[in-house]
């Protein structure tokens, strides 16, 4: 595996996952959390790009849908899919599917105020807003499940944004009251609106200062976990890997993302973990979104005297409350998935259960922990970590640490070996296939006067090593190179 020279890579081209059910990771503010650099790719200072023809254009993260690369295709169904381009209007329209009402589907950059789309809540006052991240614990413990200001949650750094941004909804209210009604037009919201707030959170202040219902749509992010812990085996989480690391590279060349054309079978490679990660999720959402449209959602009959309410926290047999259109605000990346899956009805087909509904669905039961055989663990963990690693912030990690508990001793070092083998740059180049790599870069000379080193070749023994093709996944010779290979010489 003597390899010349190797292009020097910028940033992982691929889009961050944020962790859900907490508004921290769309502040300025971050949670304590322990360091994963031995899952970092690798990363080495770029030289000055007329010394280095190999350097790839820059990575644009923001704009990558680098998980959708598995779409199958369906019948048509009697659905509607309308995609605006009013800058201020939501970026989907869903209808159909016996829906008396439209879902608004806003794509949101997780760390951008985007104050378009409270401003859209403000002025509309829709009966509900339903957001992919919760704002409370309490809030995100099951999809469906709705937040206020009347809401008691348990200390803690959820309990203080719930009541930092309904104290805002509230002096929104009462400024408003006292120049006609009008809270866009406040003195206030202009400050709001260009303060330190990301786009969620104006979300929230707006769902709760206009008093619609704040829903919870997204799975519980523990069972995503879980999930992609249990139900891939080792060499599917390695096709994830290379799914994700090819469709980065092909996103930054401006080229098409495979699973992005039609046709392709959802037993493809990598598109399992895609399916885990992304379109149960994306389902889970979509089955929220028509049960509150439609006023099904036991939490929309908290009070006893609404209208369609039995009075004990239940809707009357065939009575609707609170129906109407509805807002939904979710990442962008989850726009292609939704509306695939909303306009071939395949959200229905993934939840496993009659009409949609998410009681009893297979995408909310995960495998004990305990079916992971004893010597998977640590490869397991460590392929795991180096999968969420090429989009995930240090949140989700450590999200997923405290949901799967500690490694045994006997499995840290396989767990350590492949955090380091994965989180190394050349290990994403090992995915490419020829013709995409000899795009991003090339070997340089073999000799004075000879042609280059063939990469791809080179590459050989990292793609053997990987489970996918029926390696381990790490071994100590591997190991041992790869760090050689990594000395900068002066």
């Amino acid at each position: 595996m003597q390899i010349s020279s190797f292009c020097h890579l910028g940033p992982s081209p691929v889009r961050p996952w944020h962790s859900t059910q907490h508004p921290m990771h769309a502040t300025g503010i971050r949670p304590a959390v322990r360091s994963h650099h031995q899952c970092r790719p690798s990363l080495q200072v770029p030289m000055d790009s007329a010394q280095d023809p190999c350097r790839p254009r820059a990575f644009h993260a923001a704009s990558c849908r680098v998980h959708r690369r598995c779409t199958k295709a369906y019948s048509s169904v009697p659905a509607a899919v309308s995609q605006t381009t009013n800058s201020s209007g939501p970026d989907l329209v869903l209808e159909g599917h016996g829906l008396k009402h439209k879902i608004l589907v806003f794509g949101i950059e997780h760390t951008s105020p985007q104050p378009h789309i409270a401003e859209y809540i403000l002025r509309e006052r829709p009966h509900a807003v339903v957001v992919e991240t919760a704002l409370t614990p309490e809030h995100g413990a099951r999809p469906g499940n709705t937040v206020s200001c009347r809401d008691r949650v348990v200390e803690g750094p959820g309990a203080f944004f719930l009541r930092m941004f309904c104290q805002v909804a509230s002096a929104l209210q009462e400024e408003a009251a006292a120049a006609g009604g009008d809270i866009l037009a406040t003195s206030l919201w202009q400050q709001v609106r260009v303060g330190q707030y990301r786009g969620e959170q104006l979300v929230y202040i707006a769902a709760l200062a206009t008093r619609s219902l704040l829903v919870f749509g997204d799975r519980p992010k523990d069972i995503t976990y879980r999930r992609l812990y249990t139900v891939p085996t080792l060499a599917q989480l390695d096709a994830g890997y290379e799914a994700q690391a090819a469709a980065a590279y092909r996103v930054m060349l401006g080229e098409a993302v495979p699973g992005e054309m039609p046709g392709r079978d959802v037993a493809e490679a990598g598109c399992l973990v895609d399916q885990i990660l992304m379109q149960e999720r994306e389902a889970v959402m979509l089955s929220v979104a028509t049960s509150t449209a439609s006023g099904k959602l036991p939490q929309q009959c908290a009070g006893s005297h609404d209208v369609g309410c039995d009075g004990q926290g239940g809707a009357t047999q065939g009575a609707s409350a609170k129906e109407g259109d509805i807002v939904m605000v979710v990442g962008r990346a989850h726009l292609p998935g939704l509306k695939t899956l909303w306009s071939t009805d395949r959200w229905r087909e993934l939840l496993g259960t009659s009409g949609g509904a998410l009681e009893g669905s297979r995408v909310l039961t995960v495998p004990p922990l305990a079916s992971v055989p004893d010597k998977q663990l640590g490869p397991k963990r460590g392929l795991l970590h180096a999968v969420l690693r090429l989009g995930a912030t240090d949140e989700v990690l450590s999200d997923l640490e405290q949901t799967l508990g500690p490694l045994p001793d006997t499995q840290r070092m396989a767990y350590d070996a492949v955090c380091e083998i994965y989180g190394v740059t050349r290990v994403m180049l090992s995915c490419l296939p020829r013709d995409l790599l000899d795009k991003v870069c090339q070997g340089a000379p073999a000799a004075e006067g000879a042609g280059r080193v063939d990469l791809y070749a080179a590459l050989q023994p990292l793609r053997d090593l990987r489970p996918r093709h029926g390696g381990p996944g790490y071994s100590e010779d591997a190991l041992t190179e790869l760090r050689a290979l990594n000395f900068d010489l002066d």
